[in-house]
């Protein structure tokens, strides 16, 4: 038996749809046992994955630095370097730990929603005694969360599809 069996069609359909869902190299080598060659030879069949290059000199130090990085965060260099990229043109690559933390604030907002919710609907009913404006103001407190909650939903979604956020698009919407 080779050293290195070939994929399976199982293997590389599951290959496939952790590289669908965003999973790097690294972490599906981690998932799977399977050398980076093999998952890099399923991913550069993918068209959409393709991209353009770019070279650069680092010194050594800065080799070593990246590197380091990198492997702390159990990515590959390039992995590593797209991310640090990203981050200092203003987009930015989220995390599951992030993702998860979004999704939790989306459903404490919901809540809060379901709260002002029936806060309005007893109040209109008469249940629940009212200062002036406070009805204008809790009907404007909901179009807020449900707006919030509607760009929390955003990001998560885009987290999910492993897409890039532009921070000052994102900045600008939770602000607005």
């Amino acid at each position: 038996m080779p050293a290195h069996p070939r994929l399976t069609a199982v293997e590389k359909e599951d290959i496939r749809s952790l590289l669908a869902e965003g999973f790097t190299v690294a972490q599906i080598r981690q998932k799977t046992g399977r050398s980076k060659d093999a998952i890099g030879r399923l991913r550069t069949g993918d068209v959409a994955l393709k991209g353009k290059y770019l070279n650069l000199r680092l010194t050594q130090d800065e080799f070593d630095a990246v590197h380091a990085a990198a492997q702390a965060q159990g990515l590959t260099a390039s992995d590593y370097a797209r991310r640090v990229l990203r981050g200092g043109v203003g987009q930015l690559a989220v995390s599951e730990e992030v993702t998860l933390a979004f999704e939790e604030a989306r459903k404490q907002l919901s809540a809060l929603g379901t709260n002002l919710n029936q806060l309005v609907t007893l109040g209109h009913q008469g249940k629940v005694k009212w200062n002036p404006g406070d009805s204008r103001m809790i009907e404007s407190l909901q179009v807020s969360v449900r707006s919030l909650t509607g760009q929390v939903i955003k990001v998560v979604l885009a987290a999910r599809r492993n897409v890039a956020l532009d921070l000052q698009k994102v900045t600008a919407r939770l602000a607005g």
